[in-house]
């Protein structure tokens, strides 16, 4: 499309509408759904009910960055760049139709929403309650599509491994007592972001029976980034990082040689685990990849400590 007749017809749309109007549209019918999901939140959701968006996030960065489910082999997904800056010109040459949304910032989505609906679902608003919000944005999308058994049973599935981990971490004789620290390091080991109240990964923590050690206040995403001298604040709790490959072997390898670090019960007692790397910014099927990782760590002896 050339770039005089998009601006002409961007204008067109843009003077006809409010603010967020078109949010509020009904998705088109009578023809097939051009869905375009900017973040990785979004395209999970879609994905969990076997969705797959015409345009969204980057394949190789949403693989990178350990989101599920994984895009099938055969999808065929156009990038639609950064999420912040919306791509109105390549929405309208794809024919988008409707815009499904978890991260993407109010001033992106209103943008879209000049070219088609948006959903948002708004499961990360700075309260507790992040993991029930993303199980309720799954049905969302599930009534807006007609896929409600495939919502159904997606549910069903992590509240069975919710369950499963629950009761093998009960029976383990780990001490009830006991918090954990979710954290991801950065190459150098000095900073860190631990994982906390309103996040999904506090949710699922709680629901299994783990003790989150992070009490300090968190972002609307549920996570903070400080130092690593932070963690001395629980000095005994495991610490559960969250494996980034290199970047976290870097980052434990100086932290091997720290004085700070050597110091802290946990670590003297050895009780520090890495975890397959889990997509912390995306939407529901999170749960399930952090289940995947604690399933695996209760099940571990040196975790089944007294």
């Amino acid at each position: 499309m050339k770039r005089r007749n998009f601006c002409v017809g961007a204008a067109a749309m843009l003077a006809g509408a409010g603010s967020l109007v078109h949010a509020a549209r009904r998705l088109p019918t009578g023809s097939a759904l051009r869905i375009l999901a900017p973040d990785r939140g979004a395209v999970s959701s879609l994905l969990a009910l076997g969705i797959e968006p015409m345009a969204g996030a980057d394949r190789a960065f949403y693989d990178s960055m350990g989101a599920e489910p994984r895009m099938p082999p055969g999808m065929n997904i156009v990038s639609s760049g950064d999420p912040i800056e919306p791509n109105l010109e390549l929405m309208i040459e794809l024919g988008i139709n409707w815009c499904v949304t978890v991260t993407t910032p109010q001033i992106a989505r209103e943008r879209m929403g000049v070219i088609a609906p948006v959903t948002h679902l708004d499961i990360f608003t700075g309260q507790i309650g992040a993991l029930d919000r993303a199980a309720e944005g799954l049905r969302t999308l599930a009534r807006l599509t007609g896929r409600e058994d495939q919502a159904t049973a997606y549910i069903a599935q992590v509240e069975v491994r919710m369950a499963d981990v629950a009761r093998t971490l009960a029976a383990s004789g780990r001490p009830a007592q006991r918090q954990t620290y979710l954290v991801t390091l950065n190459d150098g080991g000095r900073s860190m972001v631990a994982y906390g109240r309103n996040s999904i990964m506090w949710d699922v923590m709680t629901r299994v029976g783990l003790r989150n050690a992070w009490t300090r206040s968190t972002n609307e995403y549920g996570f903070s980034v400080g130092g690593v001298e932070l963690l001395a604040e629980v000095p005994d709790a495991d610490i559960v990082v969250v494996d980034f490959g290199a970047s976290t072997t870097a980052a434990l390898r100086q932290l091997a040689v720290s004085p700070f670090w050597n110091r802290l019960a946990s670590v003297r007692a050895g009780r520090v685990y890495r975890i397959p790397l889990i997509d912390l910014f995306n939407s529901y099927p999170s749960a399930t990849t952090l289940l995947r990782g604690l399933g695996e760590l209760v099940r571990r002896e040196d975790f089944r400590h007294v």
